[in-house]
């Protein structure tokens, strides 16, 4: 769907001069927030943008969308607003509260150590997604942007008590008050997809040279390579990767390679080795970045060796 025809599609209500507080053909409610999707600062998307399921897979291999979805629980953190109190009792509003969102994830140690490199300040806008899949952010004259994030910061680990679950937590500070005056929304009923639970972050895998009969490191003149790639798991297959999903780079050359699936997480890889350093990254040749796209779920990784 093109995004200005969806975004904030009952926000009419509010377009009035006058304060519109009818309720007729406004029906739209934001459910209990499921996680966010952090965006480059600055980044917007226009209007004109046929906003679906590959076009934000698209931003989160390129690295503009980062989605940290699928919490287990959420706390909002509300600072009250400021006031200064003459000495008769009249208040006078020194700054408004500022508001943050704190997500608990229980995904596993792999994933706090990648929510623990996020920890920064500025560096983010966020969209806000709930568990409807509905998605909550800021209308900047017909585009959407994230609200705007200061301090996104990874909190300590909670260790496993025994009646609760070890996860992080990672919260984030929205730092312009201002800004609640332009929300708008996405409504998920208008999405090709089901944010919380189609939209995933970019999945590391292990890859090794190597076929069904064991390690196979590359030589020089050898006319194939052989590689095997693995979840970060080291046992589950990735499989459905083509030519156009793996470089090969012989002495820091990109060289071309012919790919063939052997299945389980195996391939052949069709290319005249040469003496020194063997590069090989999941790359994607279109986009030009190493990440791929395999039937909708994003995974990156490279081995390297030397030829002799």
């Amino acid at each position: 769907m093109i995004l200005e025809d969806i975004l904030g599609k009952s926000s009419k209500c509010s377009d009035a001069a006058l304060a519109s507080v009818g309720s007729f053909g406004c029906p739209f409610k934001f459910g209990l927030p499921d996680g966010i999707i952090l965006l480059k600062k600055g980044f917007k998307v226009p209007a004109a943008t046929d906003f679906n399921k590959a076009y934000l897979l698209d931003l989160i291999k390129t690295g503009v969308a980062i989605p940290l979805l699928n919490s287990f629980s959420f706390e909002p953190i509300n600072e009250d607003d400021v006031l200064e109190t003459s000495v008769t009792g009249v208040n006078d509003l020194a700054r408004k509260g500022l508001t943050s969102l704190m997500f608990t994830y229980k995904k596993g140690l792999e994933y706090e150590k990648a929510i623990e490199k996020l920890t920064s300040f500025g560096a983010f806008d966020v969209l806000v997604v709930d568990k409807m899949g509905n998605i909550l952010g800021i209308d900047k004259s017909g585009d959407l942007a994230g609200w705007s994030a200061g301090l996104l910061l990874a909190k300590s680990k909670t260790w496993n008590t025994g009646s609760e679950s070890e996860g992080k937590a990672i919260e984030v500070q929205l730092t312009q008050p201002g800004e609640r005056k332009s929300v708008t929304w996405i409504e998920a009923s208008e999405l090709d997809f089901f944010a919380p639970t189609e939209i995933d972050g970019v999945n590391g895998t292990y890859l090794s040279f190597a076929d069904t009969n064991g390690a196979v490191p590359p030589a020089a003149s050898d006319v194939e390579i052989s590689l095997q790639v693995l979840a970060n798991d080291k046992s589950t297959p990735i499989v459905g990767l083509v030519t156009s999903d793996i470089e090969v780079r012989l002495g820091g050359v990109v060289t071309a390679a012919t790919v063939s699936e052997d299945g389980n997480g195996f391939y052949t890889l069709s290319v005249t080795v040469t003496a020194g350093t063997v590069d090989v990254t999941l790359h994607d040749s279109v986009d030009a970045v190493d990440v791929v796209d395999v039937s909708g779920i994003l995974f990156s990784g490279s081995v390297s060796a030397v030829a002799a």
